[in-house]
């Protein structure tokens, strides 16, 4: 951690599903909570309300950890917007920093990505949605600047697009594509 520049954090990724209770995440939390920035957790939309307790209780903590969440499987929910209002709905962007809706199975079409998050992010205007594409069709950079275009705050990619499954979008192409536009683009030469 000292190694790194100032605007650099250590962020890492917990599989909600493995955490049984408050008590196992707070234990994996404070032996590494010195060197910890960002916490994500990539949890089941069906786990939301659960987990979001558990998160909730540890924010009061580890208050100088942003807590954030990967909700995951959106290709199975994105056409309910009900019910993906709904889920939005039940979290406090005071101890979730960040959503990421993830296409999990990397079978979303960019026109369908980019309605989706345009209708989603207006809806929910006070909180910071980003993006988490998998490759598995072969459209997740594809899928990443469609949701961008729609006003996503992030978006996850990865060197080479190596990730789980098919992978994930190219941070490189992301960034040959995107770095003449004005963004953002930190620690990167």
């Amino acid at each position: 951690k000292k190694s790194l520049k100032k605007n650099q954090k250590i962020c890492c990724m917990i599989n909600a599903k493995e955490i049984k209770n408050y008590n196992q995440l707070i234990i994996l939390l404070e032996k590494n909570h010195h060197y910890l920035d960002v916490v994500r957790f990539a949890i089941d939309p069906k786990q939301l309300s659960f987990f979001f307790k558990i998160i909730k209780q540890a924010k009061k903590k580890f208050k100088k950890i942003s807590f954030r969440i990967n909700l995951m499987y959106l290709s199975k929910w994105y056409k309910d917007f009900h019910f993906a209002n709904k889920l939005l709905n039940k979290i406090d962007s005071n101890i979730i920093e960040e959503i990421a809706l993830v296409d999990s199975y990397g079978s979303l079409k960019p026109l369908e990505t980019y309605n989706f998050f345009k209708k989603i992010i207006s809806f929910h205007k006070d909180k910071k949605i980003g993006c988490h594409f998998h490759n598995n069709c072969g459209l997740a950079l594809a899928n990443t600047l469609s949701a961008l275009d729609a006003g996503c705050y992030t978006a996850d990619s990865t060197l080479k697009g190596m990730g789980r499954g098919a992978g994930n979008a190219e941070t490189e192409l992301l960034l040959s594509l995107k770095k003449a536009e004005k963004i953002n683009i930190s620690s990167y030469d």
